[in-house]
């Protein structure tokens, strides 16, 4: 169950409720038939938080941190930077990502921690954006961090 969850998630964290609107605009005016055929959500962001807390109650901790690195994305996506920022220090992940022998997860919060400083730059917060960011930038592998 935690890994269909999972495979729904990989498809949802990285769009925003304005591409689903987008998508559903566009296919509206292609074809009415096609578009009462695709599923796509209402809310993303409840959607997202769902499938999480699912993962939570029943996965692996793989699949948990990868499940909350979603997440996080998701609402600095979303603009949201104060949940992306507390739900990366509620969970320690900055610890926990480097003892982590999962490589992908270690991709996958280096991607959380720039769309979490980018949320940062967009709300104008250049500063906080800065702290966040130069971790990513000081490294020399930036290509290989983000994957």
């Amino acid at each position: 169950m935690s890994r269909v969850a999972i495979i729904k998630l990989t498809y949802l964290y990285y769009k925003s409720d304005s591409m689903y609107a987008s998508i559903k605009t566009r296919l509206a005016r292609q074809s009415p038939e096609a578009s009462a055929k695709v599923y796509l959500p209402e809310d993303s962001c409840k959607m997202v938080g769902d499938l999480v807390d699912l993962v939570h109650s029943v996965g692996q901790p793989r699949l948990r941190y990868r499940a909350t690195l979603y997440h996080v994305y998701h609402h600095a996506l979303h603009n949201r930077l104060r949940q992306a920022k507390d739900l990366m220090m509620k969970t320690h992940m900055s610890q926990l990502v480097h003892h982590m022998n999962n490589i992908d997860n270690q991709i996958m919060y280096n991607r959380a921690l720039t769309q979490t400083g980018l949320a940062a730059f967009r709300l104008g917060k250049i500063q906080e954006a800065h702290d966040l960011l130069v971790d990513i930038q000081n490294n020399q592998k930036h290509k290989e961090l983000l994957a």
